[in-house]
């Protein structure tokens, strides 16, 4: 089995995965306390990003960076850029990996070349990693890519890009965070965020010392964080 076939088994369900990116993007803004839009090191969570799709993204601010469209209509399109991975097309005589994005529904083709998807886009390709899911669909999808000329397996760097999304635990989380004032954030707090607990002040002043909790709530709203009661 190849690495992406087996990443393509530890993404969860579209629905759970949604979840996910939604609740990195609430976390984003509780830990600095108001909404955020710095890319680096966040999951960015856009809401109805064009009529019935919404759109995830993320960058860890050294080069790398992944996009997940959820669309209503089209399904689930995941994909990934690991500027080192030998998969990286960019500036090359050709413009996707060989077998990367063949089978790719036209639909998430056509998004390849929009802006909202990357960090930072001048028209190259950057997509190491593609992978998506039909509407009704009990399984997702991705290309065969083919073998590197010098031998080995192709590897577009998907098991450490999307960590955040399939290492899916408290401590994993934790460890994720980065607290711009150095406020300690247990285990515990992100837990009850992780459970989709309802956003409180006390809970707010868990990851931030001084939050806005009027502007958090109105972001959590936007991103669609949902509380059991909701």
């Amino acid at each position: 089995m190849s690495s992406l076939a087996e990443f393509a088994e530890q993404l969860p369900e579209p629905t759970e995965l949604k979840r996910r990116c939604q609740i990195h993007a609430v976390l984003a803004a509780l830990t600095d306390g108001r909404p955020t839009d710095e890319p680096a090191g966040n999951v960015l969570y856009r809401t109805n990003w064009q009529p019935g799709d919404d759109l995830a993204t993320y960058a860890n601010g050294g080069g790398d960076h992944w996009s997940i469209l959820f669309s209503t209509q089209d399904g689930v399109f995941v994909r990934g850029y690991d500027h080192e991975s030998e998969m990286n097309t960019y500036d090359a005589e050709i413009e996707y990996w060989p077998g990367l994005i063949d089978d790719l529904p036209q639909r998430f083709k056509s998004e390849l070349g929009n802006n909202d998807l990357y960090d930072w886009f001048d028209g190259n390709p950057q997509t190491t990693v593609a992978i998506w899911r039909t509407p009704g669909g009990d399984r997702w999808l991705h290309g065969a890519p083919g073998e590197p000329s010098w031998g080995g397996e192709p590897y577009g760097g998907e098991d450490w890009l999307f960590h955040l999304l399939t290492e899916w635990s408290p401590s994993k989380v934790t460890e994720s965070l980065y607290s711009p004032v150095k406020h300690v954030i247990t285990h515990d707090a992100v837990t009850r965020v992780m459970n989709n607990e309802p956003l409180t002040e006390a809970l707010a002043r868990q990851f931030h010392p001084n939050p806005d909790i009027t502007a958090l709530l109105t972001e959590a709203e936007r991103i669609g964080y949902q509380t059991p009661s909701s």
